[in-house]
């Protein structure tokens, strides 16, 4: 049972200890929140007193304590559900509209599906489609949370959607995977490049915090023609390593065709042959049995990669 006092802790004071771990600093949040740095202060011994425990470790830079790191963490979810469910509920009462949250995996390019959007929009215009961003980890707990109603994403998430009993459906054709260079790296000039041509090639990656089934399919690949490849830096997204690879020059990403970030005039892409991935939609097989409009949905998904490929 959990220690009414606890409950003495409000949300606002949750988005100040937010504040301040992002921060890392209690001027900074203050000068955020439009407080003092003295009700910040305040607010977050209050927090310790309550809690009993320390949040930040209070050194030259203010850093989390393990305990804070943990309720930072779990924290961010709690009001992420929250501000979706009072989004959710607007919407819901704003003349018997119905809201479905698609999540997507960041980079996906979702033009691929506008036909198939577009049809379902016609179809139902009563239901307020809302798409997010996000990486795989943050998909499948709004997923498990109830926060996304389905999520697209590749085929590599396969076994671990799976493992969570989240089913799934293929909803485009195979392509293989891309090599992506910039235009001055001395391979970029050749007609055909292998995955194993790139064995002496620094490799940019996703953190595995981020996307751990991503620096793990890449590894997987190259392991099966004999080399490691050699990881020199990870990034939190693919936006972010393209980015980086444009201005710098440096380094090869391996990633999907179905990527929407790497169409730069800077940047060279090859094909490498006996690889392959696809997108997916998944969804929580009670919730599309409870929300008619979910099923709808995802048929309507299927069904248009079904017409396509016939």
């Amino acid at each position: 049972m959990i220690n009414h006092i606890y409950l003495d802790i409000s949300l606002s004071q949750i988005q100040v200890f937010l504040t301040v771990a992002e921060c890392k600093s209690f001027t900074v949040a203050a000068q955020q929140l439009n407080l003092t740095q003295s009700a910040v202060s305040k607010t977050i011994a209050s927090m310790e007193r309550i809690l009993s425990i320390s949040l930040f470790e209070r050194k030259k830079t203010l850093e989390l304590t393990p305990g804070g790191k943990l309720l930072c963490a779990e924290w961010k979810n709690a009001i992420a559900t929250i501000e979706h469910s009072i989004e959710r509920a607007v919407l819901a009462n704003d003349q018997g509209m119905q809201v479905l949250t698609i999540g997507v995996l960041d980079g996906i390019d979702l033009n691929l599906f506008k036909p198939a959007l577009d049809r379902f929009q016609e179809r139902y215009p009563h239901v307020f489609l809302q798409f997010e961003r996000l990486n795989l980890n943050d998909l499948q707990v709004g997923l498990k949370t109830g926060i996304l109603d389905s999520i697209i994403g590749l085929s590599m998430a396969n076994d671990t959607l799976q493992d969570m009993d989240i089913q799934y459906a293929k909803i485009s054709h195979s392509k293989n995977y891309v090599v992506i260079m910039h235009k001055n790296n001395p391979m970029a000039s050749k007609e055909k490049v292998s995955l194993y041509d790139l064995r002496d090639e620094e490799f940019f990656a996703i953190t595995p915090v981020k996307f751990p089934l991503y620096t793990k399919r890449i590894c997987q690949m190259c392991q099966k023609l004999g080399f490691t490849p050699r990881i020199v830096s990870t990034f939190p997204n693919m936006k972010s390593m393209m980015t980086t690879l444009v201005l710098t020059g440096k380094g090869v990403i391996v990633t999907s065709q179905f990527s929407n970030d790497f169409r730069n005039p800077k940047l060279k892409s090859f094909e490498l042959d006996n690889t392959d991935d696809s997108i997916i939609v998944a969804w929580i097989e009670n919730n599309r049995n409870k929300k008619p409009i979910l099923d709808q949905f995802v048929k309507e998904m299927v069904t248009y990669y079904e017409n396509k490929m016939s």
